[in-house]
Parts: structure tokens; C-alpha cells; sequence
């Protein structure tokens, strides 16, 4: 889904809710409950024509497949536990507030737009998503949870001493 698909601002809000800041999902769960790993976030690389929704996690070798196995019940829960509203209206807020936040020095204003230019996109994107964004509705955020997120859509980097790993990992083999 490009940035400019009328949908993409539901995916945006929906990738915060499972991991774009610290009251996420993936945070809560593999961070705070589980103490399974130091940092878990989600993000978009913009590519032209196209966007990549990356999770990262930083965790040592003997957690991975347990946190492997908890990120993988997080990617269903967003669809069998669809994003409340509550959730959904907070990740709006911290999305629409760091925008504010990041974008205010001219400087960094100036970085964005060419950074957008630079990927092919429209700089003048950038000046109409905060509207779009807070235009995105609840249904459109669950809608697209559902069809994105599943587990066996997703692949991966493990960055680490496979014999320090306790097994093969896999998004899909736990149910």
C-alpha cells in the first residue's frame, strides 16, 4: 500500500497500535509483561510506489523464540482482538503530537520535505496527513488489522548466533 492509498492512514494508526510507541501492544506484552526484550517498535520504510511495515526487536538469544512466539500472538490478537477505540484515539494522539513535535524546527521540516522528494513522493504529502490521519476511522483501522496482519504474511532478519538460538523460529508455527 503506497502513502498515498486512501487507507494507508488506517495501517499508519494500526502499526502505532501494535508497536509505534511505548503504550503499543508489542510493548506492553514483550517489554513490560514479559521482560522479554530492551526495545520493540514498529515502522513504515517509504519506498516509491510501495511501503514496508518492519518490526524490530533488540533481545538476547535465549528469548528469541519466546519473543518470537509473543510477537506472533500480538500480530493475531490485532486481528482477534481488533484495536479498541481507546487504543486506536491514543495512538492517533501520540502520532499527531509527535508529528507537531518532530516537524517544528525549521530545519527538520526542511529534512522531511526533501527526504519525500528524495523517495519520489509528493513533499506536499506531508502537509495534508495529520488531516488524514485524524480522519481515519475505527472501522478503517480494524479493517485493515485484519488483512495485514496475519503472521504468515510477515518474514524476517534474526540477527544472531544461531547456536545460541534454543530452536528454529517461526511467526506461524504457535497457535
Amino acid at each position: 500500500m503506497t502513502t498515498e492509498h486512501e487507507r494507508y492512514p488506517a495501517l499508519f494508526l494500526t502499526c502505532d497500535v501494535l508497536g509505534g510507541y511505548l503504550s503499543s501492544r508489542l510493548s506492553r506484552s514483550l517489554r513490560e509483561d514479559k521482560g522479554y526484550v530492551y526495545g520493540v517498535t514498529t515502522f513504515f520504510d517509504l519506498r516509491p510506489g510501495s511501503g514496508l511495515l518492519a518490526i524490530e526487536a533488540d533481545t538476547a538469544a535465549g528469548t528469541t523464540s519466546a519473543a518470537m512466539e509473543a510477537l506472533a500472538a500480538e500480530l493475531r490478537g490485532m486481528r482477534t482482538r481488533p484495536p479498541t477505540r481507546q487504543e486506536i484515539q491514543a495512538a492517533r494522539a501520540y502520532a499527531l503530537g509527535s508529528m507537531a513535535t518532530r516537524l517544528a524546527p525549521r530545519a527538520a521540516f526542511a529534512s522531511s520535505l526533501a527526504d519525500l522528494a528524495a523517495k519520489g513522493m509528493d513533499p506536499l504529502w506531508l502537509l495534508g496527513f495529520s488531516h488524514r490521519l485524524a480522519a481515519a476511522t475505527p472501522d478503517a483501522v480494524v479493517a485493515v488489522a485484519e488483512e495485514f496482519l496475519a503472521p504468515e504474511r510477515f518474514s524476517g532478519v534474526v540477527a544472531a548466533d544461531p547456536e545460541a538460538l534454543p530452536r528454529p523460529l517461526t511467526l506461524t508455527e504457535v497457535e
